[in-house]
């Protein structure tokens, strides 16, 4: 919603419709330089897992009015920002709301709702408002409960947090947040890779078995199979930053005297190859025996 539209849903004939678009064009074009515009245009991206999640929009602010039930009325469509219709586009297919969405670019509509909102996803991606919307082309309808924000947003604002390999998108204005989770294939991806080319040995480079083990550590996975993991990077030649691999992920197996030998192993490798570790290693090894002590 712009500064200009009225609170009541209003379906302009296209001739109008076209007049209101000169007229909006005019005045952006040639004010411009002489008063800052209404809503200002916003744009996010985050990479997330493999993909890569972009959204362009405009930026309505309150400007002391009662923005939702008001402003913004309940239970019908909203462009979910100001002038043309905010854009979201995934760089593969991800899932919303349980539905696969394909790659693309998409139309970001929502219905507010005093507890709830429904997110809208559209193929439309290219329409001035909501004027033209047709239901035939959206992809998923999911809802969304409302939350009082944190702080008060005087601008809408849109939010990507990324939750390991997927994403959380939140809508803010005024007191209130909405928010809708992205998943992406990027576990799924992980998964398939490490099945098939790393537990099974195939893979020639040490590299990919150690990150696969820290991986498997961090995203709180199977350690047993991130202890098989490291192992094969080391068998596969893996320098010291192997050996570290396995370290971390016996320490939290609660396996320290292993971990404490593979410390040892890393500055070893490190003294014969005429590396220069520092003290990395030892001072990791310093922390396990303390957990020892405990």
């Amino acid at each position: 919603m712009g500064g200009f539209v009225p609170k009541r849903k209003i379906k302009f004939p296209m001739k109008h419709l076209s007049f209101l678009l000169f007229f909006t064009l005019c005045v952006s074009v040639y004010s411009q330089d002489k008063f800052p515009m209404f809503s200002f245009p916003g744009q996010i991206e985050q990479i997330v897992g493999f993909d890569t999640i972009s959204i362009t929009y405009e930026r309505p602010a309150v400007r002391g009015r009662e923005i939702f039930g008001e402003f913004i009325p309940y239970g019908e469509l909203w462009r979910t920002g100001a002038s043309y219709a905010t854009n979201i586009t995934f760089s593969a297919s991800v899932e919303v709301g349980g539905e696969k969405i394909p790659a693309g670019s998409y139309a970001l509509f929502t219905i507010p709702g005093s507890d709830y909102w429904t997110l809208v996803l559209n193929t439309d991606y290219k329409q001035y408002g909501a004027f033209d919307y047709d239901e035939q082309k959206d992809v998923v309808r999911t809802q969304m409960k409302v939350h009082k924000s944190s702080r008060f947003y005087e601008t809408f604002t849109i939010d990507i947090d990324v939750i390991p390999n997927n994403a959380r998108i939140y809508l803010s204005w005024a007191e209130t947040t909405v928010s809708f989770d992205v998943q992406t294939s990027t576990d799924k991806k992980v998964a398939e890779f490490v099945k098939d080319s790393l537990l099974t040995g195939l893979h020639p480079r040490w590299q990919e078995y150690s990150v696969a083990g820290e991986f498997y550590l961090y995203q709180n996975l199977d350690l047993n199979e991130a202890l098989k993991l490291t192992e094969l990077g080391i068998e596969k030649g893996g320098k010291s930053p192997a050996y570290a691999a396995r370290m971390f992920v016996l320490k939290a197996l609660g396996r320290y005297e292993e971990a404490i030998e593979m410390g040892e192993a890393a500055i070893q490798y490190d003294k014969e190859n005429n590396i220069e570790g520092g003290t990395y290693f030892q001072d990791n090894i310093e922390k396990i025996k303390a957990l020892m002590k405990e």
